[in-house]
């Protein structure tokens, strides 16, 4: 996904990876290591501070973690759901 100016993307990988790029160099900015099992959706805040990803084995065990976008760090994560997460 794409920041609100459009300066920066985030991408999350099936090499459970998050990365955050500089759009207009297309180079890598941060790389943070993702320990929890495959990340399937991920979203940032409108101001960019906070990046939001979903991960699961499979959609009846889904995880919805909080990152520090600067810093890389997991602020919180939420597990509980027994559907699919959209």
């Amino acid at each position: 996904c794409f920041s609100e100016d459009g300066k920066t993307l985030y991408s999350a990988g099936f090499d459970n990876t998050i990365r955050i790029w500089d759009v207009e160099t297309r180079t890598e900015k941060k790389l943070i290591q993702n320990d929890s099992i495959r990340l399937h959706r991920i979203a940032v805040t409108k101001d960019g501070s906070k990046i939001i990803t979903l991960s699961g084995s499979d959609y009846s065990r889904s995880e919805i973690r909080v990152w520090d976008a600067k810093l890389g760090k997991l602020i919180s994560s939420y597990w509980g759901h027994k559907s699919a997460l959209i």
